[in-house]
């Protein structure tokens, strides 16, 4: 074998080496390169049985996964929950402005980002069911609500500002009124608060 071959093999050798090395380094990092969906969990069986009661314990006592620093969108936790990261920022936005038809907006947000996800509004008629929705219990253990939220109650239902469970009415798959009683807490009066199609408020009148 003459010299000017010897340096042929060795650089095809070298070429052949750094190639295998940079696509080694790539794909051993896919999170760096992956979209929301890529980034969650797959869908499992439904989650473990928890009573209302505790489900708002169980999430204020997780552990961060030691991963977590690897993610921007998303926190994953070590019992395989994960929580959005933008929509428990927006959720912390509850009960903190003046306008308490803000509320209906937020939650409406969630809903948003919960029908990304899974195509569709969370299925219940009881406000309990929509919140266990949105806190986790769903198929892909994803969480939407700062888990001290002051709207969630200690049954884990969301509340207005005034104390009282908001009415979640589905109107189809992917749209949702939500009702709020207002200050005298009863539904049906002149002072509830609704939302029903998007952007549409309709607030009590003032005296």
């Amino acid at each position: 074998m003459t010299r000017q071959n010897s340096l042929k093999l060795v650089g095809l050798l070298t070429l052949t080496i750094c190639v295998f090395l940079i696509g080694k380094r790539f794909f051993s990092h896919p999170q760096q390169n992956a979209s929301l969906s890529e980034q969650l969990p797959l869908e499992t069986e439904s989650p473990p049985d928890t009573s209302p009661q505790s489900r708002a314990e169980m999430l204020r006592s997780r552990t961060v996964s030691p991963e977590e620093h690897l993610e921007k969108r998303v926190t994953r936790y070590t019992d395989g929950s994960v929580d959005l990261t933008d929509a428990i920022q927006a959720s912390r936005q509850l009960h903190q402005s003046n306008d308490p038809g803000n509320d209906l907006e937020v939650i409406e947000l969630l809903l948003q980002q919960y029908r990304f996800l899974f195509q569709a509004n969370p299925v219940g008629t009881e406000n309990f069911e929509f919140t266990a929705a949105l806190t986790g219990d769903n198929p892909k253990r994803v969480n939407f609500i700062d888990p001290h939220s002051p709207a969630l109650s200690s049954n884990n239902e969301l509340l207005d500002r005034w104390g009282t469970a908001f009415i979640f009415h589905p109107l189809s798959s992917t749209e949702m009124e939500l009702i709020s009683a207002g200050p005298d807490g009863i539904l049906w009066t002149d002072d509830d608060i609704k939302r029903g199609s998007p952007g549409e408020i309709n607030e009590p009148k003032s005296p």
